[in-house]
């Protein structure tokens, strides 16, 4: 998983990151989900992570239009993020291409995309 995927699977699942002063990376959300495996990751990630959070803040929620993207289809966000996006895709959504009608349009794409309904 690269960290672009890894913030935007955090944000999915309701964890904030964000920069401290001291330039260290805060998490808040469930505990639940920050298992050591994805700690480990983390700190694998760190200074891209840091590059992201800085450099390229999202302008929407990410994690909210990832939901919309996948009301009444047969995926989940995690599944998009870690299996259909790429990177140029995840970059484009956190920069807020894909809003209004671009979201709505995307999600059409998508669930046209028999990828998306294979199992």
């Amino acid at each position: 998983m690269t960290a672009l995927n890894l913030l935007t699977y955090l944000e999915v699942v309701g964890v904030t990151v964000t920069l401290g002063e001291d330039g260290r990376l805060r998490f808040k959300g469930p505990a639940s989900i920050l298992t050591d495996g994805l700690m480990a990751q983390l700190k694998r990630h760190k200074q891209e992570l840091c590059r992201i959070v800085t450099e390229q803040p999202s302008v929407i929620d990410v994690g909210e239009a990832l939901r919309f993207i996948c009301r009444e289809l047969p995926v989940t966000p995690e599944i998009l993020v870690s299996r259909y996006f790429n990177e140029d895709d995840l970059k484009d959504l956190r920069s807020g291409l894909y809003t209004g009608d671009g979201l709505v349009a995307l999600r059409k794409l998508i669930a046209s995309d028999p990828i998306v309904h294979e199992k």
